[in-house]
């Protein structure tokens, strides 16, 4: 199954962390499909607000530490590792610019990035709470 869940029904898009088991820790297909997605929903006129959530019970734990320490399984030059923490910045400042309207629906502890994304798609707006 995908660590990225995108369902579009009824003009809300939703998009769902889905590493339950890793509090929904960021992995390179989640922020891989973020930098896809998040563009293409902007654009797509059905679309009229975006929702980010998490599987489980967390919204986002941040940054997969564990597999960072463990290397991730990727070896990357200097450059290479620094075009990829910029493509990681790109998402904040997307979500940041999405021209619709974006809900973090928090549904648990968010740590990290993902506490940025959630203040990033609520900046402006109410947060509202609903108990978890």
């Amino acid at each position: 199954m995908s660590d990225l869940i995108e369902n579009i029904e009824n003009g809300i898009a939703t998009l769902t962390f889905n590493r339950p088991e890793r509090l929904n820790a960021l992995s390179t297909p989640i922020m891989q499909g973020l930098l896809d997605g998040l563009p293409r929903l902007a654009g797509d006129p059905a679309v009229k607000v975006v929702i980010l959530t998490g599987a489980g019970r967390a919204f986002c734990a941040g940054g997969d530490v564990k597999d960072m320490a463990e290397g991730g399984g990727e070896r990357r030059s200097a450059a290479e590792a620094t075009t990829h923490l910029r493509s990681r910045m790109e998402v904040s400042r997307i979500l940041h610019e999405l021209p619709k309207p974006t809900i973090a629906m928090i549904n648990g502890p968010a740590a990290g990035a993902g506490s940025l994304w959630r203040w990033l798609a609520t900046c402006g707006s109410p947060v509202l709470r609903r108990g978890w």
